[in-house]
């Protein structure tokens, strides 16, 4: 299989209110608070340097639906860039951006080979790439809190294939975060898939089994370019 590059990033929460900042004396309130936004263009730009073929995010884009339209245009604009340097992009919905009202109102770019760029809510389905070799596996959250085991009901890896998991979860027995869609390291590495692209815990972790595929969760870091991981697939 031809050598590929994958971005994964997670938990962007675009435009998050990050309320109670204006208690901190001399704090950049409104630096701050643009920080989500830098950092998706910091990702875009991070994608289109380094030629990725794929990008993903793992949920969380959003923190809700939003209070100003302008939330939606910044991730339209970032996702043309995206679009325009021929990188698709695959979105699965978390628990804060679970679905979205305000999505489907975007004009988001097209992606007619290989479907919408929000993955279905309704049950865990497969977008296929033809040309890179890759199936993605992945279903978005239908309400803020999914307390079943999602993972169990993904398809089978496809043969032949890079086949790529996405899920939003806590993992079973994650006392940090509530714990969203549950299950085990063992049951994502018996799936049979190469890579799990994880999104929630806000902390950069490989939790992949001796002998297993990664199993990878990635860090939030408004502004900065930690919340990617641009990832070789041979």
């Amino acid at each position: 299989m031809k050598t590929r590059k994958i971005l994964h990033a997670a938990d962007i929460h675009l435009d998050s209110p990050l309320q109670k900042l204006d208690r901190y004396e001399n704090a950049p309130v409104e630096q701050i608070r643009g920080a989500s936004r830098r950092a998706l263009a910091n990702m875009t730009t991070l994608a289109i340097d380094q030629e990725v073929d794929l990008v993903v995010i793992a949920g969380d884009l959003y923190d809700g639906d939003w209070t100003d339209q302008n939330t939606g245009l910044a991730f339209v604009a970032q996702a043309a860039r995206l679009s325009d340097a021929g990188i698709p992009l695959l979105v699965i919905r978390g628990n804060h951006d679970a679905a979205n009202l305000m999505t489907s109102s975007l004009p988001l770019p097209s992606q007619p080979e290989i479907g919408p760029m929000f993955l279905s809510e309704k049950k865990a389905e497969t977008r296929i790439l033809e040309d890179l070799g890759i199936a993605v596996h992945g279903q978005s959250f239908a309400r803020r809190s999914e307390s079943g085991n999602m993972a169990a009901s993904y398809p089978d890896p496809i043969n032949g294939m890079f086949n790529l998991g996405m899920l939003h979860t806590g993992l079973e027995g994650n006392s940090m975060h509530a714990n969203y869609a549950p299950c085990t390291p063992r049951e994502l590495t018996d799936k049979g898939y190469h890579y799990w692209a994880l999104g929630h815990i806000h902390l950069r972790a490989n939790h992949g089994l001796d002998g297993g595929p990664p199993i990878v969760f990635q860090a939030t870091c408004k502004g900065g370019i930690s919340t990617k991981r641009a990832r070789k697939v041979a």
